[in-house]
């Protein structure tokens, strides 16, 4: 194989430093993560534009503010409670409500890094920046496409 792209292979290369970053943080966070049951004090909504390039369409998309305790202080995050189709769609259609207990991993030594306790949220940027570099590898040994001009 020859690479057809020396600044797409470039790019890619140069990804290889987030995704060792990514991947040694979080085994790091991983293994010493404590848990901690967090409580949804409050969920908003914002009308946006929802979808694929080709299929957006409008929607409301839905946060929640978790809190949790940890050594006497309280902490927060905000995280995705959903989205429904089509825009002031009511609060009552997200995932969580205020009340809602919600299980959360946080570091010990930074009680404010928290996720919750789910495989997508603690691992979902280091998976996304993997399939990032790999597109773009694979991009760097594709043919290029030239159109021919009449």
């Amino acid at each position: 194989m020859k690479v057809k792209s020396w600044l797409l292979f470039g790019i890619g290369v140069l990804l290889v430093v987030p995704l060792a970053y990514f991947v040694y943080d979080r085994v790091q966070f991983v293994l010493t993560a404590q848990s901690v049951t967090a409580v949804v004090d409050r969920v908003t909504s914002e009308n946006d534009r929802c979808g694929r390039r080709r299929s957006r369409h409008n929607c409301t998309k839905y946060r929640a503010t978790l809190s949790y305790e940890v050594q006497a202080r309280r902490h927060h995050i905000s995280v995705s409670a959903g989205t429904q189709r089509g825009h002031n769609q009511p609060i009552s259609r997200a995932n969580y409500r205020s009340g809602d207990r919600v299980s959360v991993k946080y570091d010990p030594a930074r009680p404010a890094r928290a996720y919750r306790n789910t495989f997508w949220d603690i691992w979902g940027a280091p998976i996304f920046t993997f399939f990032a570099q790999i597109a773009v590898f694979v991009a760097s040994f594709a043919e290029q496409r030239r159109r021919d001009r009449l």
